[in-house]
């Protein structure tokens, strides 16, 4: 029984490691790289004008509900045919972009 519970913990410490939340005002230059995600939209997002949103190919992001992300300033999105990024809820892929 112990070493199932340090099995599950190193699990869950592992888990925890590879995410990043994400909601509020990106007032600066911000690079979604792939050892980051999944990205976490946790409220509604903004990338404010004069500002840039890089997402790398192969990051995924997750809407943990009814949010948005609004971009006035610029988004780019780097994926590939191979590596392609994943917009999906918890519960619905949303798009596939490469």
């Amino acid at each position: 029984m112990k070493i199932f519970i340090i099995i599950l913990c190193g699990l869950i410490s592992f888990t925890s490691i590879s995410q990043t939340t994400v909601s509020g005002i990106i007032s600066n230059n911000t690079i979604w790289t792939l050892n980051n995600s999944p990205y976490i939209i946790t409220g509604n997002t903004l990338i404010m004008s004069g500002f840039e949103l890089e997402v790398q190919n192969g990051v995924e992001v997750l809407f943990d509900g009814n949010y948005s992300i609004n971009v006035y300033g610029r988004i780019t999105c780097n994926g590939t045919e191979n590596s392609k990024i994943k917009l999906k809820s918890f519960y619905t892929l949303i798009c596939l972009c490469s």
